[in-house]
């Protein structure tokens, strides 16, 4: 994203991840302000799937088979 950004002509990008969300204004006003928040919860590591796991509890059976049938459906 940074090179993108850098390409696009702004200038102050931060270099830390900020696990509550990026707001890059440029203060020239020329550009558009930027918001950058990554899915899942912009904090964790791992796939869609990771996150749906950490929402199901443990014990719901249906649900963690249904995340299996997904993670499994899109490796193929």
């Amino acid at each position: 994203m940074k090179n993108r950004l850098t390409k696009e002509g702004y200038k102050q990008i931060h270099q830390k991840h900020n696990p509550k969300g990026t707001i890059i204004v440029d203060p020239e006003e020329e550009l558009p302000t930027i918001g950058i928040w990554l899915m899942p919860n912009n904090d964790k590591t791992g796939m869609l799937e990771d996150f749906i796991r950490f929402l199901v509890p443990e014990d719901d059976g249906k649900a963690s088979n249904f995340v299996n049938w997904l993670q499994a459906l899109f490796k193929e």
